[in-house]
């Protein structure tokens, strides 16, 4: 755990911007709010609860860092092996995926 991932994982929960070095997180007008690295979107956190990753291209351990302090909020770990993710839900293509989807109560 590094302290610039845990930060920008927590503002991404949290849906408060954050900014340090290459890695920023911002909120767009519909309230979805956006994990960057490198200005890359890696991570996705909608209003109704939704939680969504990719690796924008980039298998690095920068990459694996920050969405590796997402993941942990719901006790998913992610490892790389020969240039290729692995969740511990299994293989991962880093193409956009929903790891979590908690519907908000009305």
């Amino acid at each position: 755990m590094n302290k610039t991932s845990r930060n920008a994982a927590l503002a991404l929960m949290n849906h408060r911007p954050y900014r340090v070095g290459n890695t920023t997180v911002d909120v767009d007008p519909e309230g979805v709010t956006h994990l960057r690295l490198f200005g890359n979107r890696i991570a996705k956190h909608t209003p109704d609860g939704r939680v969504f990753i990719t690796d924008a291209e980039w298998c690095t351990r920068t990459t694996q860092a920050r969405l590796s302090e997402v993941l942990l909020f719901y006790g998913i770990g992610i490892s790389r092996s020969r240039g290729r993710w692995l969740l511990t839900t299994g293989p991962w293509t880093g193409e956009w995926t929903e790891v979590y989807n908690q519907p908000k109560e009305e």
